[in-house]
């Protein structure tokens, strides 16, 4: 079996920052950058936007308050690769708020229970 190509590049995103260290990891970068070049500009906006959807992690970004490294190399990411800001409000948390409320979401369910329940799939 051979990962695809986005999913090994959303899998960067997942990287842990060391401390001190500000910014995405310099070879993660260079990885979307050469990926990029390489596929004639993939994953587009919206192809890693549908990747961050499918992400587990993806599901907890803000829900909980806390911002993760995940979330910081992504809004790092973004400006690199497609020349502006990441509105992880209006690009990524309404999305998946509106995906939990056609699931049946409620305040008073356990939402980490739903989001366990929901089985994304690439279409």
């Amino acid at each position: 079996m051979i990962p695809q190509v986005r999913d090994a590049l959303v899998g960067k995103l997942h990287r842990r920052r060391k401390l001190g260290v500000d910014g995405i990891e310099g070879k993660d970068l260079r990885a979307f950058l050469r990926v990029q070049d390489l596929s004639g500009g993939h994953p587009t906006e919206s192809e890693l936007i549908q990747d961050i959807l499918l992400c587990p992690y993806a599901w907890h970004l803000q829900m909980s308050g806390e911002v993760t490294d995940f979330r910081r190399n992504l809004e790092d990411l973004w400006p690199v690769i497609y020349h502006k800001p990441l509105d992880v409000k209006e690009q990524i948390i309404k999305l998946l708020l509106h995906e939990l409320e056609l699931s049946g979401y409620e305040e008073s369910q356990d939402w980490h229970a739903l989001v366990r329940a929901l089985v994304p799939t690439r279409p």
